[in-house]
């Protein structure tokens, strides 16, 4: 059954504490540019560096960055679609050869840290269109996304079964990104191939022999990240590969149905990138549309409240990582950044707004309890369009002509803490 997206209209909190630790710019990276990481904990990681001409060279860090060690690759003089380790010394490589018309796309193992890698290809594979995604839960079972085709093993790669997603979706949609929690479930982000970039989600809970599908009917919104952070709760972006929106898509049974959490605003910014690493501690980072600004918005509670974490000149965002206690952001020359205490604050300051009369009339004057100083509010009809946006600096404001129904209110604090609450505005007993 195919659902769509619709906004989020939950009770939000406002944290007032501030986050406690500050990204660092690590020059330990070697000479290039770290492309992509995959940490199995907080200090062990492995990283895809750019070399000249576009290949790509292996390094592993055992000490969260502080020194890097190069690691053998399947073959020289390559460039890969993606990497994944799982354990220490245990990991996956998928590389792209249109030369090759059986397996145009090869997946390659190895359990012990590179020093050999084995073939562990499906027997036919198609080519995609420039991205795969692979993940393996451990030895046995493992997944691989690419083009509109999911393959899935049990057996380390001896026999894969095959879905071809084409089947039941409509012309040309494709896989963009993949992530599973464990071996059963797991969520897919898609791309419809037109210049449109409409997006959406495949979700499953038996490790991929049935999906359920929902579509983005918003130009833009070709789905280029997701995270499975629990059993049934995922999350969703348009970020590499859409237009970008101030918006994060989550659900919490496992893609029946997708809420929409919006984002602080930073003049005209969209989502570059984001992660959870549980169902309610993750961070997004937000570029700005007017300036070579990056921001970095965390939050503790699944994204009812972000707070500002960082503000960094803007990079090229090539990967985005959390581990359990520390975060990575790649896609700088010869450097990335690095985060120890991520997401740490002081989780007992914790205030209630509250948003009143609600329901209120249209032409009156609605207000906020709370100590905490509003720069600006946003109103937001139940299709997501902005009907207005404006300054403020008081707190109350005065409601203009507003039909009767649901509507999202969004205040920024001056410290771009960002809440959201739901507003009906019913004016039929006047």
């Amino acid at each position: 059954m195919k659902q769509l997206y619709f906004p989020i209209f939950l009770t939000f909190f406002l944290l007032t504490s501030s986050i406690q630790a500050q990204w660092t710019e690590m020059n330990t990276a070697p000479t290039e540019t770290l492309e992509l990481f995959t940490f199995v904990d907080d200090d062990l990681g492995y990283a895809l560096q750019t070399k000249t001409g576009g290949y790509h060279k292996g390094v592993k860090t055992i000490d969260g960055g502080a020194t890097w060690t190069s690691f053998n690759l399947p073959s020289a003089n390559k460039s890969y679609l993606e990497m994944h380790f799982f354990e220490e010394d245990k990991g996956v490589i998928v590389y792209r050869d249109l030369n090759n018309v059986n397996t145009p796309t090869i997946i390659y193992l190895t359990v012990d840290g590179g020093a050999n890698w084995q073939d562990i290809s499906p027997t036919a594979t198609v080519a995609g269109y420039g991205t795969a995604d692979v993940q393996f839960i451990d030895e046995n079972i493992g997944f691989m996304a690419v083009g509109q085709v999911f393959y899935r093993t049990i057996n380390g790669g001896t026999t894969w079964s095959k879905k071809d997603i084409s089947l039941s979706q409509p012309s040309y949609y494709g896989i963009q990104a993949m992530h599973f929690y464990d071996a059963n479930n797991g969520v897919m982000g898609l791309f419809d191939g037109t210049f449109a970039y409409l997006g959406g989600t495949m979700s499953t809970s038996d490790g991929g022999v049935t999906w359920t599908e929902s579509y983005q009917t918003k130009g833009g919104t070709s789905t280029g990240r997701v995270v499975q952070a629990s059993a049934n709760v995922a999350y969703a972006a348009s970020c590499k590969g859409g237009y970008g929106y101030l918006e994060i898509y989550k659900t919490v049974n496992s893609g029946i149905f997708w809420d929409t959490i919006f984002l602080p605003d930073t003049t005209n910014g969209t989502i570059k990138d984001f992660d959870f690493k549980n169902e309610l501690e993750g961070a997004a980072i937000v570029t700005s549309g007017t300036s070579n600004v990056d921001y970095i918005f965390s939050t503790l509670d699944g994204g009812q409240n972000w707070l500002l974490n960082a503000t960094m000149p803007a990079i090229q965002d090539y990967d985005f990582e959390l581990t359990t206690n520390t975060g990575y952001l790649t896609g700088a020359y010869g450097k990335y950044y690095k985060q120890t205490g991520l997401l740490k604050v002081d989780k007992h300051q914790k205030q209630q707004l509250r948003l009143f009369p609600n329901p209120a009339v249209s032409n009156s004057v609605i207000q906020w309890g709370t100590d905490i100083e509003m720069k600006s509010i946003q109103i937001i009809d139940i299709t997501g369009k902005t009907l207005l946006s404006t300054q403020v600096n008081n707190h109350q404001l005065k409601l203009e002509n507003l039909p009767n129904g649901s509507y999202i209110i969004k205040l920024t604090s001056i410290n771009n803490e960002v809440f959201v609450k739901k507003m009906i505005i019913d004016s039929s007993q006047y």
